[in-house]
């Protein structure tokens, strides 16, 4: 099953990462050399990935409540709400795990799933993007 699964897969690079994607289309248009924008052909999902070669913006990775307080800050400004904001690691990295909502005009949401892994001056952001495109009335 798994050969199948990623016998389609390709392999593309942003500095210093090389990771591979599945069947999802390149938005050629919107991406550049630090950023890569993946579409859902089924779906208006979307997959953001970001090299910030710069030092990461995150205040803290080791005080979750001040993340959070940080994230609702912002949120306040932009009308979201949390889900999640969470501190966590892979493969031994500390990251930044966020998952948010921002509502949409007239209906719906628009959630934003996030990892940010910091490292001493660079970092990496993984965003996927799904909204509800249809809203049912029971």
């Amino acid at each position: 099953m798994f050969k199948r699964l990623f016998k389609s897969s390709k392999t593309h690079k942003l500095p210093g990462l090389e990771y591979k994607t599945l069947d999802w289309e390149f938005a050629q248009n919107e991406s550049h050399e630090f950023t890569h924008i993946w579409q859902d052909k089924s779906s208006p999902a979307r997959i953001f990935f970001q090299f910030i070669g710069s030092k990461p913006e995150i205040p803290t990775i080791k005080d979750v409540n001040q993340l959070r307080s940080l994230t609702r800050e912002y949120l306040k400004q932009n009308h979201g709400s949390i889900i999640k904001v969470e501190i966590g690691k892979i493969q031994e990295v500390n990251v930044v795990e966020k998952i948010l909502k921002f509502p949409m005009d007239p209906v719906g949401m628009i959630y934003l799933g996030s990892i940010v892994i910091p490292y001493q001056n660079c970092s990496y952001k993984l965003i996927v993007q799904c909204q509800e495109y249809e809203v049912f009335d029971k």
